[in-house]
């Protein structure tokens, strides 16, 4: 070890473990660029997915409130049940 080294970094390195990698999930590093790349591809489709969605809302026209006992009618209405 370097002398320039203080005592509490110098006790720290030595007393370390020599291999400073740690096995992970990954069993070999032909590994991680593939589970990279799809963790990216993933991210991506995603991101466009949402992407998607905000331009179909903006598109669908202006925001109306929802009338929710119009809803609940005309979905029991759908199913045959009694309206009340």
């Amino acid at each position: 070890m370097s002398k320039e080294l203080d005592d509490p970094l110098r006790s720290q390195v030595e007393g370390s473990d020599p291999s400073p990698i740690k096995p992970t999930r990954m069993g070999a590093r032909s590994e991680v660029v593939p589970s990279a790349s799809h963790d990216s591809g993933e991210r991506e489709r995603r991101v466009k997915a949402v992407h998607e969605a905000l331009i179909e809302g903006e598109e669908s026209g202006p925001y109306k409130p929802l009338d929710i006992e119009l809803i609940i009618t005309a979905a029991r209405n759908r199913a045959g049940l009694e309206t009340r």
